[in-house]
């Protein structure tokens, strides 16, 4: 019979070469579980104030000296932990996990770190149902709070996925374009991976998206939260910085009217997109329904992605730009 054992690890960096093996060759994994996206975010994790408590512990599940999967852990108290990157607004939390795992294993890491933790609960919050994490768990746990994830397909090429669309959604992407064409406006689509944006590129970005919720929601940022958020925020730091970004660009006569921007995944056939916004002064011309539609014509002739993962929430323009849905589950073991 094989044997299992858990091992604990005080610091990421005691797992990165295993991490990044795991991450590279499991093309289930999603850019959240990449080993810099989880120590950038255990490096600037206290800023905030809902996680300055948190402490960050490691547990590894070793079959005969393998590691098996590793399960990134917050330790809120001595009775509760939460999955790393919980407490950050990111969707697709998940063990990291090789891709020949067999759907036992979850269970064993589960039982053996739930036994090294005291009995401690684990909360395991936004574990999407494409994971064979949440396979395992829906079967033995009970899964809460399903919340909506939306992502648009194109393995096929641009000329298929734009067929698929509703008529409506085609016709309005024709108006956007024609009034652009009648007003004489001049458009300019920008696509860049791996790219650090300039300072005033990256305050131009910033502008957009925070009108956008500002106009949206109301929500309205001090200046120490607002320096915190450019300085020791993890996604806006992968966002900028990391070379698995990947920026959209969509201008118009000059000025930015829509961007998104998010992280390849290893294999670069998915980008998962954190940020979608646009600039209202534009909104006559659809601007974010021309970002994607473009985006996607672009990167279907550049062949290697395939998939723009909108991410959390179920906002319409998704489902209209043919995205399918999938659920993220919370469950506490």
């Amino acid at each position: 019979m094989e044997q299992y054992k858990v091992r604990r690890f005080e610091k990421i960096e005691q797992l990165r070469e295993v991490w990044e093996e795991i991450y590279r060759q499991n093309p289930s994994l999603q850019p959240c579980q990449s080993y810099a996206f989880c120590e950038t975010f255990v490096n600037d994790f206290r800023f905030s104030r809902q996680r300055v408590f948190l402490r960050p512990v490691f547990y590894a599940l070793l079959r005969e000296e393998e590691v098996r999967m590793i399960l990134p852990l917050w330790r809120k108290n001595a009775s509760n932990y939460y999955l790393i990157p919980d407490f950050l607004i990111t969707p697709y939390r998940d063990f990291i996990w090789r891709a020949d795992c067999a759907a036992g294993e979850f269970g064993i890491a589960i039982a053996m770190v739930k036994q090294a933790l005291g009995g401690a609960a684990l909360h395991l919050r936004r574990i999407n149902e494409r994971s064979a994490l949440c396979g395992w768990l829906i079967q033995n746990c009970q899964p809460q709070n399903p919340k909506p994830c939306v992502r648009i397909e194109f393995t096929n090429g641009y000329a298929e996925w734009l067929s698929g669309l509703a008529g409506s959604t085609r016709q309005n992407l024709r108006t956007a374009q024609n009034r652009l064409q009648r007003d004489g406006h001049s458009v300019q689509l920008c696509l860049q991976s791996g790219y650090a944006p300039s300072q005033s590129e990256w305050e131009e970005i910033i502008r957009v998206h925070r009108k956008r919720y500002l106009l949206r929601d109301g929500e309205r940022i001090g200046p120490i939260t607002n320096w915190i958020r450019r300085h020791h925020e993890p996604i806006e730091k992968m966002l900028r910085f990391s070379p698995d970004n990947f920026l959209a660009r969509l201008y118009i006569d000059g000025k930015l009217a829509a961007f998104f921007n998010g992280l390849l995944s290893a294999d670069r056939k998915t980008i998962s997109v954190f940020r979608l916004s646009i600039e209202d002064d534009f909104g006559f011309y659809s601007p974010g329904m021309l970002l994607v539609a473009r985006s996607i014509e672009q990167l279907s002739r550049q062949g290697e992605t395939q998939v723009l993962d909108l991410c959390y929430g179920g906002q319409p323009y998704k489902y209209r730009m043919g995205g399918v849905e999938t659920l993220d589950y919370d469950f506490l073991c």
